[in-house]
């Protein structure tokens, strides 16, 4: 049997740039633009150190609730923390989309006997609610989320809770997702990696499978 082991967000899901979101909140339009760029920022240091350090584990809620905290007191506006569940599940679920070629190619996969497994470095409980809000849980057979086991991709307790957790034949297994974690995390495993652009990142690396839109993979399962 062949598997499919797919990311979330970028790859099978589109949401608005939750920098941006996370901005709206300070309501300043003066300077919206920095903050927009120091909630960058920060968060990206932060889960830069989740994958790079054996610091504590951060769901990414807490990472955004730390965040929206130390730009609150940089900005000297109030604890804005306490917004970051609602946030979170405001961006990535109530304004969340399916991308035309997802579906499609999740039927495509079932069609043609494909195990489909998910990797997301997305807290549990948002997967969960985003799969019930599109109606694609039963397309899945198993899921690996990063809250699940304390881990984000590509680092090796993600790689080898997978590996654990699923048996599957690596050869006969793509690695599909829309970021260079996707990638490494494939490489880690050893199995066949497919970047989808989704014409916001890009990827210099070896990749087996460069595509922009999903269905064209349907030929390699």
């Amino acid at each position: 049997m062949k598997t499919a082991i797919l990311d979330v967000g970028g790859t099978l899901i589109g949401a608005p740039n939750l920098f941006e979101e996370m901005a709206d909140i300070f309501n300043s339009t003066d300077s919206r633009s920095q903050i927009t760029s120091d909630l960058k920022t920060t968060f990206s240091q932060k889960f830069k150190l989740q994958r790079e350090t054996d610091n504590e584990f951060l769901t990414v809620e807490q990472i955004i609730e730390q965040t929206l905290n130390e730009i609150s007191v940089k900005y000297e506006s109030g604890d804005k923390g306490q917004f970051a569940r609602s946030l979170y599940h405001d961006v990535f679920v109530n304004k969340s989309h399916l991308y035309p070629d997802t579906l499609p190619f999740l039927k495509g996969l079932r069609t043609k006997g494909t195990r489909i497994l998910i990797a997301s470095d997305a807290d549990a409980w948002l997967i969960h609610k985003e799969f019930e809000k599109f109606e694609i849980a039963d397309y899945i057979d198993g899921y690996c989320i990063s809250s699940d086991i304390n881990a984000y991709k590509p680092t090796d307790k993600f790689v080898n809770a997978f590996k654990s957790k699923f048996s599957f034949d690596t050869s006969k297994a793509i690695m599909v997702g829309d970021a260079v974690v996707d990638i490494l995390f494939g490489k880690k495993l050893n199995v066949k990696t497919a970047f989808i652009n989704r014409g916001e990142k890009h990827s210099d690396m070896k990749i087996d499978y460069p595509v922009t839109d999903l269905r064209l993979l349907l030929q390699y399962f």
